[in-house]
């Protein structure tokens, strides 16, 4: 896959108008979404399902797409989090939610052709590329890249001694404007503040013979009531709340 040059503007971006440009740029969002990178509201993922329908399957036909497409071509249009749902019985995910979404996928499908009904599919890509990104434009994450890391869950200090929780799988996305931190099961946003309002350390551990402890990414930011906490391990930021984390 082309990877977006991360140090380009999206302010200039915007401007693009080549159709062989907003093809690549397509397929990198796409990409960003369909493997969950991309934490996006519920109504935005349909509505990018449907773009993405309308572009690669046409405009919706009663008698060529049937839902039972739909169902199996989930995978190439949704993150898996959309179309599945843990479950404890045997510690598996299974496909609870994907009638649900294969049913939103469609209608999703149907609204983007007769939204655009007036428009020649094959002739008019470059638009239906840039409305694709025009969605993706609008989250703060837009042409990150995405780093892997852990964060550790907030618990109580006698949980923690007893029975320690695994820590929090995270993606850490950084372009040009911010860091955000997401959940990578629950594709969550557990963070994102722009470079303009935190300050960052990054930390390389040395070997100590008995463990090769990661690299740590520092985050620390302001209060609401202006005041620089110190950064701190695994804090999760809640509402209307600023803390120090370290990722």
């Amino acid at each position: 896959m082309v990877q977006r040059d991360v140090f380009y503007p999206k302010e200039q971006e915007v401007f693009v108008t080549n159709e062989q440009m907003l093809c690549l740029l397509y397929h990198e969002a796409k990409f960003n979404v369909v493997q969950g990178r991309y934490a996006l509201y519920i109504e935005d993922y349909h509505r990018l399902a449907g773009l993405q329908a309308l572009i690669h399957l046409g405009k919706f036909s009663r008698n060529t797409h049937v839902l039972a497409d739909y169902r199996a071509n989930l995978v190439q249009f949704y993150p898996e989090h959309m179309y599945t749902r843990e479950r404890f019985l045997f510690f598996a995910k299974t496909k609870a939610h994907a009638q649900d979404c294969e049913e939103l996928f469609m209608d999703a499908h149907k609204k983007v052709s007769e939204e655009y009904s007036d428009l020649d599919v094959e002739k008019s890509l470059s638009i239906l590329y840039r409305k694709y990104l025009e969605l993706c434009w609008s989250y703060p994450f837009y042409g990150s890249a995405f780093f892997t890391g852990q964060i550790e869950t907030p618990t109580s200090r006698l949980k923690k001694i007893i029975l320690p929780p695994p820590d929090t799988e995270v993606w850490v996305a950084i372009n040009t404007d911010s860091v955000t931190v997401i959940d990578r099961d629950k594709c969550d946003i557990l963070l994102s503040i722009p470079f303009s309002q935190l300050s960052w350390e990054f930390r390389d551990p040395d070997f100590d013979g008995d463990n090769d402890p990661p690299p740590c990414l520092f985050l620390q930011f302001l209060t609401k009531s202006r005041k620089w906490l110190p950064p701190q391990t695994g804090m999760k930021l809640r509402e209307g709340q600023t803390q120090g984390w370290a990722v």
